[in-house]
């Protein structure tokens, strides 16, 4: 890297606006899902809700916009490895 890094000059920024709710709260769900806790995530979801003054999980792209919600881990694993659920 040759330039010095700069941080973003407010808070509102897709890192927090966007990656939260439609990433990190998704991998979270899938997580609960699959019996996986994920504390961290948690803790950064709820940070972040904080920090923006908003719910970051109300808006959050959920298992069954990503048509998955129903699936079983033998679903999920026919899904992955052949696009058949």
């Amino acid at each position: 890297m040759l330039t010095a890094l700069r941080a973003p000059g407010r808070i509102e920024t897709r890192w927090l606006t966007e990656d939260v709710p439609y990433g990190l709260a998704t991998w979270a769900a899938l997580g609960k899902r699959g019996g996986v806790e994920t504390p961290v995530m948690e803790s950064v979801m709820t940070l972040a809700s904080v920090v923006l003054g908003v719910d970051c999980r109300a808006g959050a792209r959920s298992l069954a916009d990503l048509g998955i919600e129903g699936l079983d881990a033998r679903g999920l694993d026919g899904l992955l490895r052949e696009g058949v659920g």
